[in-house]
């Protein structure tokens, strides 16, 4: 793919030539992104229009811009902080655009993943969006849709929609989502997702190798042939390959039942989930969920003993609210987030001193937090981050030298100042930000370890809590 340098164009006026016949592939998202220009008409908004197609996209734009007010910006390779490239060509100007189409994420983020940059930073600056003060239109392919909700989850849950465009694979995105913002993990599930995003000429070599391996099987699964069908299975979802996924998902569920290898189950089908969710198909990666908790209730149905399956299904649950909210199911999400909590409740009081159950439920709380903000209850928002914050302060005073707990406080600090500026409470805010700061200033005065995003956090945190 061409990568393109940076440019962006001016507002397009009446002296614009006769446009050409209206843009009619794809009319329904088309006519989808026009309702929401004129309907937050000025004041901020967010729309993710989906299109693979870079000509359908430009002449969507083009037909959407034709004799308006509407600026349109594209991102370079490499950019690190899309708001930037926005605001630039905005820079001493008098005149302000109607709406304004930022095209060219998927220059600045390529699909394997390995620059996440332009993705963290909008989740960082995202209060700063809201100043522009008209309607943005960020287009994305479908690939990108994943990375996006994942690695901007807050950004995101702005979002009224993604509308898919002509030259978009359909059913992929639904209307408006908001992913949970912290994650559960078990086992190599972050690792399964980074297989899953790596160079797609190399996962098509590597899946006819896998097919071939496959087809030679005999009745008898070894450990090696479940890593195998395991693999070429993520890798056909990858590809959307839904039928053949679902042939192999079987073979394998077949396997591990008849050698009781429950566990290796239950990694495939977390890592499936997210592998369908990276591929644009959160109706696949809900599906698999579902069939994630199905496996871990039946699991700690039959071994009540062992708490490992509890929290297997309370993660499970978890899961579940995840793609709820990718498909803009908050109802839904909220009971899935819920029935985990309440599982995750019992092993908190169960064995208090489990510093990894706790921090569980103070996950929970915070995705509780995350859908009611979502839904404007910012009261029962602020009730559920400050009961996760609670927590989180008791782990951190346990041991003040774990950076993953301090860093803990930071985020929930900062949750809580993201809703207080939302309430127009600016004193709270600048309070929440100045707490964010401090602890994520300590962190890097011992020394440790700290991320090149959480650097320009800082900065950001610096400003925003009136520091000099």
């Amino acid at each position: 793919m061409s990568r393109r340098k940076s440019e962006t164009s001016p507002p397009l006026t009446g002296k614009n030539p006769k446009p050409e016949p209206p843009f009619s592939a794809g009319s329904d998202g088309l006519a989808a992104a026009r309702r929401f220009i004129q309907r937050k008409r000025g004041q901020f908004g967010l729309l993710f229009p989906v299109c693979d197609d870079h000509t359908a996209r430009d002449k969507a734009v083009a037909t959407l811009a034709f004799r308006k007010r509407h600026l349109i910006v594209r991102l370079k390779e490499g950019c690190t902080d899309p708001l930037r490239d926005v605001r630039a060509p905005l820079a001493g100007k008098t005149w302000k655009p109607t709406a304004i189409h930022v095209i060219g994420l998927s220059e600045a983020v390529p699909s394997d993943g390995s620059q996440l940059g332009a993705l963290e930073a909008l989740n960082l600056r995202r209060g700063q969006w809201e100043n522009l003060g008209c309607p943005v239109l960020i287009w994305v392919p479908q690939w990108l849709l994943g990375l996006l909700f994942r690695n901007a989850p807050d950004f995101s849950n702005w979002r009224s929609g993604s509308p898919q465009i002509d030259g978009s694979h359909p059913g992929a995105a639904g209307s408006s989502m908001a992913p949970a913002k912290e994650t559960q993990s078990s086992g190599s599930r972050q690792s399964a997702a980074r297989d899953v995003l790596s160079d797609r000429r190399l996962r098509l070599a590597r899946m006819k190798e896998l097919e071939s391996r496959v087809a030679s099987l005999s009745e008898g699964v070894t450990a090696l042939d479940f890593t195998n069908i395991s693999e070429l299975t993520l890798i056909y979802a990858r590809e959307g390959r839904e039928e053949e996924s679902r042939r192999l998902l079987r073979r394998f569920m077949e396997a591990a039942e008849l050698s009781r290898s429950h566990r290796m189950l239950h990694n495939l089908l977390m890592n499936l989930s997210d592998a369908w969710l990276i591929a644009g198909r959160p109706d696949m990666s809900r599906e698999t969920a579902a069939l994630l908790a199905d496996s871990a209730r039946l699991r700690a149905f039959l071994e009540p003993d062992q708490d490992d399956w509890q929290r297997d299904l309370s993660v499970s649950h978890h899961n579940l609210g995840d793609i709820a909210v990718a498909q803009g199911d908050f109802p839904a999400a909220a009971k899935a987030y819920t029935a985990g909590m309440e599982i995750a409740q019992a092993l908190a009081a169960r064995d208090p001193e489990n510093t990894q159950w706790q921090r569980d439920l103070s996950i929970s709380h915070n995705n509780l937090g995350g859908i009611a903000e979502a839904q404007g209850d910012l009261p029962a928002a602020a009730r559920a981050y400050t009961a996760g914050l609670e927590i989180r302060q008791v782990l951190a005073a346990r041991d003040p030298e774990n950076t993953e707990w301090q860093r803990d406080l930071f985020v929930s600090h900062n949750y809580l100042a993201t809703l207080a500026e939302k309430a127009g409470d600016a004193a709270e805010a600048r309070a929440q930000y100045r707490r964010s700061h401090d602890i994520l200033a300590a962190i890097a005065a011992k020394g440790k370890h700290v991320s090149p995003q959480d650097r320009k956090a800082l900065a950001m945190l610096k400003e925003k809590a009136g520091i000099d």
